[in-house]
């Protein structure tokens, strides 16, 4: 079955993660917004405030990490799902890896 989504980018900036926000639009209308945050050796600081932001406006907060050096405090993040590629796969395939 597929599923049908609507799919938001935000790009905050170059040393900051690539946020793709992911709404269901099949069934409910309901609020079923997803964040897919992915990110390769990011700014821990810039990016521990983008998941806080970011998580008290979504449901859910998905991070693929793209084989980053600081993987580790990347997967300490309270209250999100970590998926830690192996190396870099990219934008797409990283956010395909995450929905």
């Amino acid at each position: 079955m597929r599923l049908k989504v609507r799919i938001t980018t935000i790009l905050l900036s170059h040393t900051s993660p690539i946020i793709f926000l992911v709404r269901n639009m099949e069934g409910d209308v309901r609020d079923d917004v997803v964040a897919i945050i992915v990110t390769h050796n990011p700014e821990i600081e810039i990016f521990e405030h983008v998941v806080r932001s970011v998580s008290k406006q979504v449901r859910h907060v998905v991070i693929v990490d793209n084989s980053s050096s600081n993987k580790d405090i990347i997967k300490d993040l309270n209250n999100c799902e970590t998926i830690e590629l192996r190396s870099n796969a990219g934008i797409a395939r990283a956010l395909r890896i995450g929905i």
